[in-house]
């Protein structure tokens, strides 16, 4: 999603139907393949420091606690 990956910095973003884009950056991928892996060393870095399983377990209890009335 557009809205977590930083372009060049931990993935990279192409517009939707762009056909052209998408065949250029899977060109530059398989030429790059230190680029390519240091932007997928980021991206794993960045999902496992933000998106831990703990903290999205709190914030489902939280909410089904505040929907149900008990919180």
């Amino acid at each position: 999603p557009a809205d977590l990956i930083r372009h060049g910095v931990d993935g990279w973003l192409v517009r939707c139907g762009d056909v052209r884009g998408l065949a250029e950056r899977l060109l530059v991928m398989t030429n790059d393949r230190e680029g390519c892996r240091a932007v997928g060393e980021a991206g794993r870095e960045r999902v496992a420091a933000g998106f831990r399983w703990d903290d999205k377990l709190r914030l489902v209890r939280d909410t089904l606690v505040s929907v149900a009335g008990g919180g």
